[in-house]
């Protein structure tokens, strides 16, 4: 922050990502977060051959539990033993939708701020 370095990030404003986040734009710096929305709505077919993948889906479980990742996010990896199974799943998988990402709330602080700046402005 005090290099006054601009951010290009994931686009999270959870966990350490987003405290930096938070900082770089409290400290006056441009803060720009990319959430490919493609990836939210797109499944991800994982093979799961003999539970080889276990330990990355507890991960990433784990990451859900946290909050570092929405459930809407976990659900769009179907993971399966086989080709078959796999693409069967694959081929009956429904997007699930937790609704908007949510801004972050020194965003939205932000934006409330601006707005009343705005009305102030306007008297």
């Amino acid at each position: 922050v005090s290099r006054k370095l601009d951010l290009v990030y994931g686009g999270g404003s959870a966990g350490l990502m987003g405290l930096i986040a938070h900082e770089v734009h409290r400290g006056g710096g441009h803060v720009l977060g990319i959430i490919p929305k493609t990836l939210m709505c797109k499944e991800v077919g994982l093979l799961n051959v003999e539970g080889y993948y276990n330990y990355l889906l507890t991960f990433i479980d784990k990451a859900v539990d946290d909050g570092f990742i929405g459930p809407s996010q976990r659900h769009i990896i179907v993971s399966a033993p086989t080709a078959t199974e796999l693409v069967q799943k694959l081929e009956e998988y429904v997007p699930v939708h937790d609704g908007v990402v949510a801004k972050a709330r020194w965003e939205v602080e932000q934006v409330e701020l601006n707005a009343s700046l705005q009305s102030e402005i306007a008297r």
